[in-house]
């Protein structure tokens, strides 16, 4: 049972690093937006090592819940027998759970950035419209269905 908690507290030192890892790369995607021209391709670059990370968490995740529901039964029959493998393992997930909330309070401060550039972005170029929007809603007045025929009908043969 030692050896499983053993485990269990390992899996959340790595998912530590890689949430660390996270924090960096939210960090450095800050920097991409706060370029004069934002570097879109440099933060897509990134939001694809996002996603990796992201996925080992997933897989880190997955494991730890599943070895933990494996060995619960014997943890809660022995409690006093594991407690401070136990108490390290509750003070790793209480910061793993603090760090996971500011990365998610990070995140939601860039996409409220990214949602200001891309109204900034929209306001510019909606001013006029383009000559394809002006011929397509043209295009659409004239084909509706109740449209009434034209009154002025050249009869000459």
């Amino acid at each position: 049972m030692e050896k499983y908690l053993i485990i269990l507290i390992d899996s959340l030192h790595k998912k530590m690093g890689i949430l660390d890892s996270i924090s960096d790369v939210c960090d450095d995607q800050d920097k991409c937006l706060d370029a004069a021209p934002p570097d879109i391709d440099a933060y897509n670059e990134l939001m694809r090592r996002k996603k990796e990370y992201l996925d080992q968490l997933t897989l880190i995740d997955d494991g730890f819940v599943a070895l933990y529901e494996r060995i619960a039964p014997d943890l809660r029959d022995n409690v006093m027998l594991y407690a401070p493998k136990l108490r390290e393992l509750k003070g790793l997930v209480e910061e793993v759970a603090a760090k996971t909330a500011l990365i998610q309070a990070h995140e939601m401060r860039i996409q409220a950035r990214i949602d200001r550039l891309v109204e900034m972005g929209v306001k510019k170029t909606s001013v006029k419209p383009g000559r394809s929007d002006v011929a397509k809603r043209y295009s659409k007045t004239m084909t509706k269905a109740d449209h009434t025929p034209a009154i002025f009908i050249n009869r000459k043969k």
